[in-house]
């Protein structure tokens, strides 16, 4: 008996002093801007790295990411688990995502992409997307519809057709369900 309350105030000190609480935690996200980054394939890492100068990009070999620009809140709480030692997880900020909900995001070229595609036009028909939540390409158009709540802080863009000339540029306009709206322009690309 004495015994098993050695091993039990041991227990407790333990995963009370080597600090199995986690930190306090916002619960949401609001998205306040958006930022846009170019990836492209280095043959030579094997891997998709950000790149801020080079201007000719290959097809299929790059892929844009929209970054959502945020600021955490909600309730903060502190998590003390006496059974963390086995858990050892703690809920990541904004782990609830936002409340708001993506209204319209369009791609507008800012050149002639093609023939059929003039300066002014949507390109959202030529853009695949995919997002943390599934990884999955799927039309720009789909995303919009299938948004309830976004847990996610990007989205993946492909383009899916190569321009008919070149330099191209273009914008991403987002609204969303509160009536904020947020642009993002591309820098000028050359795709080959």
């Amino acid at each position: 008996m004495k015994m098993g309350r050695i091993i039990l105030l041991t227990l407790f000190f333990i995963t009370n002093i080597v600090g199995c609480s986690c930190p306090d935690t916002p619960d949401y996200f609001d998205i306040n801007g958006l930022e846009l980054t170019v990836y492209k394939y280095d043959q030579q890492t094997d891997k998709y790295t950000a790149v801020e100068n080079d201007l000719w990009l290959t097809m299929d070999k790059f892929y844009l990411k929209l970054n959502f620009n945020f600021h955490y809140y909600g309730s903060l709480r502190q998590f003390t688990n006496p059974y963390a030692a086995y858990a050892l997880t703690c809920e990541d900020r904004g782990h609830r995502g936002t409340d708001e909900k993506i209204e319209s995001l369009h791609i507008v070229t800012l050149t002639d992409f093609d023939t059929q595609h003039l300066q002014g036009d949507t390109l959202d028909n030529l853009f695949s997307v995919s997002h943390y939540g599934t990884g999955q390409k799927m039309p720009l158009s789909q995303l919009v519809a299938d948004t309830s709540r976004i847990y996610y802080r990007d989205i993946i863009l492909y383009m899916e057709q190569k321009p008919g000339q070149n330099p191209i540029q273009f914008q991403i306009d987002m609204q969303l369900n509160t009536g904020e709206k947020y642009s993002v322009t591309s820098r000028n690309m050359m795709i080959r």
